[in-house]
C-alpha cells in the first residue's frame, strides 16, 4: 500500500538546501591537515621483517589500525609489504602511501628491527 507523503513548498526548499549542501561538502578536496587527521594514532597490529635470501636487504609487512579514519575516505586498516634495498635501512619503501609522521615512525620501527636482527 503506498503512502502519500505530504510537504510544504518551505519543506522541499529546506530538504534540497541541505542536500546541496551535503554533496557539495563531501565533494570537496580534503587539505593536507585532514588527510594527516584520518591517519594519527595510528596503531601497529602485525609487523614482520625478514632478510632478502638472493640479495642484501629486507622484506616485511606491517598491519595497521588507524582509529580516527572515517571509512569514508580512508580504511581503518591497512596491510603494507615494504622492502628494504641495503642491510641498514637506508632505503626502504612500500605500496600504500601515509603522511610523513607514520612514515618517519615505521622507518624508524623497520631500522630498529634490523639492528635487532643482525647483533
Amino acid at each position: 500500500m503506498k503512502q502519500r507523503i505530504r510537504i510544504t513548498e518551505s519543506d522541499l526548499h529546506r530538504i534540497v538546501k541541505q542536500s546541496v549542501k551535503r554533496v557539495l561538502r563531501e565533494s570537496q578536496f580534503m587539505n593536507d591537515e585532514n588527510i594527516a587527521s584520518q591517519y594519527k594514532d595510528m596503531r601497529i597490529t602485525y609487523f614482520d621483517i625478514k632478510p632478502l635470501i638472493n640479495s642484501d636487504g629486507w622484506k616485511g609487512t606491517f598491519e595497521l589500525e588507524f582509529p580516527n579514519a572515517d571509512d569514508v575516505d580512508f580504511d581503518g586498516t591497512m596491510v603494507n609489504d615494504f622492502i628494504v634495498y641495503d642491510m641498514v635501512g637506508n632505503q626502504i619503501a612500500w605500496d600504500n602511501w601515509m603522511p610523513d609522521e607514520q612514515t618517519k615512525r615505521l622507518e624508524k620501527i623497520i631500522r630498529q628491527e634490523i639492528v635487532k636482527r643482525t647483533r
